[in-house]
């Protein structure tokens, strides 16, 4: 079997840990894959130390088609088996003086992991699948760690995000107002397949609209003349409700939602309490931001995909993407990906995709209104059309422009080879902490 992260003689490798090699796991290792060379060349050759994971075939699957130092099958309801820390000290055992744990094990654990290698690993720095934590105290309690914190708000490297930053940085654009759609049909998936677990333990919130509230903090605060940001949630309801995990009617997983703020509501007798949990589905915000003249920033957030949002909305035109896309002149099919799932012999649904901003400013001294589309599908690329002017301005060429996560690992490692995380990039722990202290408002309110 070829190594696929070849050490040299006098080379110093880095060791990287997965917790956790699902959807993500798989994802963050063809991301390492696409480093590889870089770090082959700073004499820095990255090393798959070890994986662990809680499902049998994955683990099997992993020995017979990768080079990883160490495979590790836990038991997620034995904490004493499942430590963390204790597995990495005693049967991992990085060789690297310092090494990456990343993290991407269900969001639930992302607390405890993150306790476990921040305060029992000196020598491991953390990155975590978002959200980091799912739980305004566990924010609380992590505020006081050394900042040996990542989270892989892959957004924030998107080069669509880093040409409006640039942009901003230069004093060529001034955001006035912004509004972001991230609305997709994972709620549908899981509704017609109960025992799959899919999305964010809490709900849409902090699965979709945690990357465009770390969209914001990055745009923001590229203004030269902001050095720091403070957030104020003038409204904010989810519109409707699911269960995040399987209910024995399907029915119950759908209850409006106008008047209820709350994001978790106890259903059922489940004595372990995570699987009762109903969250929200769909939802929308409205922040104004300090620090850079009182920015508008809306977002609207969903697992139910385009259609089902505008109904949630009762078709709001202003809170509707298609409406609003659709009057500005940009056809369906550049911005939203849609295909058919099928969930047996009579039923079908159509599972959508959108990830759009809308900037409104100045451009150059003119008004303009921007689109950014964030996604990447086939037919489907990242994009910012002036709409004012209907052309598209051209995207900054960066490395690994096709693998956001690819640029976070290196981030997050060459912050590890400097002995901690840094504040040249929207990742570390400050900003981390940012985006999670507004989603919590945001679900509060």
């Amino acid at each position: 079997m070829s190594r696929l992260f070849p050490f040299l003689g006098t080379s110093r490798p880095v060791d990287v840990v997965f917790v956790g090699f699902g959807h993500m796991g798989k994802y963050g290792y063809k991301a390492l894959q696409a480093l590889t060379e870089k770090f082959r060349k700073k004499q820095r050759p990255l090393h798959l130390a070890g994986v662990i994971e809680a499902d049998r075939n994955v683990i099997a699957s992993i020995t017979t088609s990768l080079d990883v130092g160490k495979t590790v099958l836990i038991d997620p309801e034995n904490p004493e088996q499942s430590s963390v820390h204790s597995i990495i000290k005693h049967h991992i055992k990085p060789r690297s003086e310092n090494f990456l744990v990343y993290d991407a094990s269900p969001t639930h654990l992302h607390y405890q992991n993150l306790i476990a290698v921040t305060t029992q690993l000196p020598s491991a720095v953390y990155l975590g699948e978002k959200p980091a934590v799912s739980d305004r105290h566990e924010l609380d309690s992590i505020q006081q760690l050394d900042g040996r914190i990542y989270c892989d708000f892959i957004e924030t490297e998107n080069p669509v995000t880093l040409t409006l930053r640039n942009l901003i940085k230069t004093g060529f654009l001034e955001v006035q107002r912004m509004t972001f759609w991230r609305l997709n049909s994972i709620g549908l998936t899981k509704f017609f397949n109960a025992d799959t677990r899919k999305g964010v333990t809490g709900g849409a919130l902090l699965d979709k609209c945690s990357h465009d509230v770390a969209v914001t903090v990055a745009l923001l605060l590229s203004r030269p003349s902001c050095k720091s940001l403070s957030c104020s949630v003038e409204a904010a309801s989810p519109h409707v409700l699911m269960p995040y995990s399987r209910l024995p009617e399907h029915e119950h997983c759908f209850a409006t939602a106008s008047n209820d703020p709350s994001n978790r509501v106890v259903w059922g007798q489940d004595k372990k309490g995570k699987n009762s949990w109903i969250a929200d589905g769909a939802g929308s915000a409205r922040t104004r931001w300090s620090g850079s003249n009182g920015v508008l920033v809306d977002y609207h957030f969903g697992w139910f995909g385009v259609n089902h949002f505008d109904q949630f909305r009762f078709f709001d035109r202003s809170s509707s993407v298609r409406h609003q896309l659709g009057d500005l002149g940009l056809d369906e099919p550049s911005w939203l990906a849609k295909h058919s799932e099928r969930t047996g012999v009579m039923h079908a649904y159509q599972f959508q995709d959108a990830r759009i901003l809308v900037i409104e400013g100045t451009l150059q001294k003119r008004r303009v209104k921007l689109v950014a589309n964030f996604l990447t599908r086939p037919g489907i690329s990242p994009f910012i059309y002036n709409a004012t002017d209907t052309q598209f301005l051209e995207l900054t060429n960066v490395d690994y422009a096709d693998n956001p996560l690819a640029r976070v690992f290196s981030l997050a490692i060459e912050g590890l080879l400097a002995g901690r995380t840094t504040s040249n990039n929207f990742l570390h722990q400050e900003i981390s902490l940012t985006v999670h202290d507004v989603l919590f408002k945001i679900r509060h309110q």
